[in-house]
């Protein structure tokens, strides 16, 4: 019996995908359903603090964090892809310095967590207090990218840990699929 070194399963698994486009597919999809609930949990943990320092009472962070799930669940996956697309196109890779980690996570968290987030707080309010608090909600927006240099390497990291403990790489990982220069080789074939 032979054993294989210095690959993993889900290297097989991309190898084989470049003749199965199915596969690319069904492993997009988990990333996405995978991107979807860690994108929520984030969200009702840090929004949560965001919708209180804006300056929502008790009902209207339920309210806004209700919201904030069902946007984050629909937005969650384009944010993945996002990420994803951030490191390929900035040639950021897991080994690369923090900084320029941390600058890949923040332009997507930007685009897309800032104005998910800025609705919630809208309909939280609209919810509460029967109008559209625009200064509130701005509070909130404003408030969310002034900090978004902390929170976007943090919520990147948190994703990419659930996304581990959910059996799909992270992504700077899956960001270089199929590209042979960062894909992992074998190295030796050696006797079991």
């Amino acid at each position: 019996m032979m054993g294989i070194q210095g690959i993993e399963l889900e290297d097989l698994v991309e190898e084989q995908a470049e003749t199965d486009p199915s596969l690319v597919e069904a492993s997009t999809k988990k990333a996405d359903r995978v991107d979807r609930l860690g994108n929520i949990t984030y969200g009702l943990l840090v929004g949560g603090l965001i919708d209180y320092s804006s300056g929502l009472g008790a009902i209207g962070i339920g309210i806004s964090r209700l919201s904030a799930s069902t946007m984050n669940g629909i937005v969650g996956g384009a944010y993945g892809r996002a990420r994803e697309y951030a490191f390929r196109l900035t040639g950021t890779t897991k080994d690369s310095h923090w900084l320029r980690r941390a600058a890949a996570e923040i332009v997507p968290f930007n685009l897309l967590q800032v104005p998910a987030s800025a609705a919630a707080i809208a309909l939280g309010c609209l919810m509460t207090e029967g109008y559209v608090d625009i200064e509130k909600v701005q509070e909130g927006a404003k408030n969310l990218a002034y900090i978004s240099p902390l929170v976007a390497p943090v919520m990147g990291l948190y994703m990419d840990v659930f996304r581990r403990v959910c059996g799909v790489r992270a992504a700077s990982q899956r960001a270089y699929r199929g590209n042979p220069q960062q894909t992992a080789t074998i190295d030796t074939v050696v006797p079991s």
